[in-house]
């Protein structure tokens, strides 16, 4: 089915994610996705992203660090012939490169 730009953005929860550093000891994981705008060459969509959750430490049930985390980017859409597949980057424009990611939606609800 065609990619709906629409049921895309909003928020959304996370239910269950592959483990990666950046998102290690975090836990009640939620991302919202908005449109911010056009690029002005392509037209196509700019949407900001927002992942946010709580970072905490545990040892032996006792909580050491506990504090709400979040990281703030953009995704854009290369090319508007397969509008599902984004590139997503958080940081500025130095740290991009090595936050950078590539996103395939395969399905929204």
């Amino acid at each position: 089915q065609p990619f709906d730009f629409d049921l895309y953005t909003g928020e959304w929860f996370e239910y269950q994610r592959f483990p990666v550093a950046f998102e290690a000891f975090v836990k009640c994981g939620k991302a919202e996705y908005t449109l911010s705008g056009y690029d002005p060459n392509s037209g196509s969509p700019i949407i900001s992203v927002v992942n946010s959750g709580v970072k905490e430490i545990k040892i032996g049930g006792r909580t050491l660090y506990r504090r709400n985390s979040t990281a703030v980017g953009r995704a854009t859409i290369p090319d508007m012939s397969e509008p599902a597949k984004l590139v997503v980057s958080f940081g500025g424009e130095v740290a991009s490169h090595f936050s950078r990611g590539n996103y395939w939606v395969l399905s929204t609800d």
